[in-house]
């Protein structure tokens, strides 16, 4: 399974568990080069269709967790 394949599934399993507390356990994952596109789509189909990013794999990671604090808590 390659990097971009680990985060989809980490981001869907983030939601079907309701484990957004415990995503940034696996920030390392957005360390390695991966299709940050894919990611990003795979994001708003699971929590938000308006989720909009540009920038580096780990800004991504920032953004994401931003995005679980403002929305989840």
């Amino acid at each position: 399974m390659n990097n971009t394949q680990k985060i989809i599934r980490l981001i869907k399993r983030t939601r079907e568990f309701e484990a957004e507390p415990y995503f940034w356990q696996e920030k390392e994952l957005f360390q390695h080069d991966f299709d940050i596109e894919m990611v990003v789509e795979t994001f708003q189909e699971e929590y938000d269709a308006t989720f909009r990013f540009e920038g580096s794999g780990y800004e991504l990671y920032l953004a994401i967790q931003k995005w679980f604090e403002k929305n989840i808590g």
